[in-house]
């Protein structure tokens, strides 16, 4: 499956003065319990796991389980504190598709701004992947590898 990144125009970078910013995010179908929702994730290959925020967690009614609890660190980040969700997940290009059941990172993010971030990380998710990012191409390619364990 080949995905283009997402393009942002964002004020001038103080690093380069480029006002465009291509970001490797793909369209998800996130499906939970009670509801489903279509939207980007970003891969992020320095996240451990995969992380949603609390709202679409409710939206979609994913399964928690409020006994399985940790903390969350990112850079510079304040600590987040985790409970346990599992999903099923449809990624799809237009020409492919692979379907699973994941586990997720379900956070409270400080900011109401960020309830729809979906970060993409290994365990879950890039594990199931062979992947290349093509930055001159602005694309992502991912092949499910021999540990992919959906359809």
């Amino acid at each position: 499956m080949r995905f283009p990144y997402q393009h942002y125009e964002i004020p001038a970078s103080p690093v380069d003065g480029s006002t465009d910013l291509y970001r490797p995010e793909i369209p998800l179908h996130l499906i939970g319990e009670s509801d489903e929702l279509f939207l980007f994730g970003l891969l992020d290959t320095g996240a451990d796991g995969v992380v949603i925020g609390r709202g679409i967690a409710a939206t979609i009614g994913a399964a928690l389980d409020e006994t399985v609890r940790w903390t969350l660190r990112g850079l510079n980040s304040r600590p987040l504190e985790a409970v346990l969700g599992r999903i099923d997940i449809e990624v799809m290009d237009g020409r492919e598709s692979a379907t699973w059941r994941m586990p997720v990172a379900v956070v409270t993010f400080d900011d109401p701004q960020h309830e729809d971030i979906v970060l993409l990380g290994q365990t879950g998710f890039l594990q199931f992947f062979d992947m290349r990012f093509l930055g001159s191409q602005h694309a992502v390619e991912l092949v499910p590898n021999a540990s992919f364990p959906g359809a």
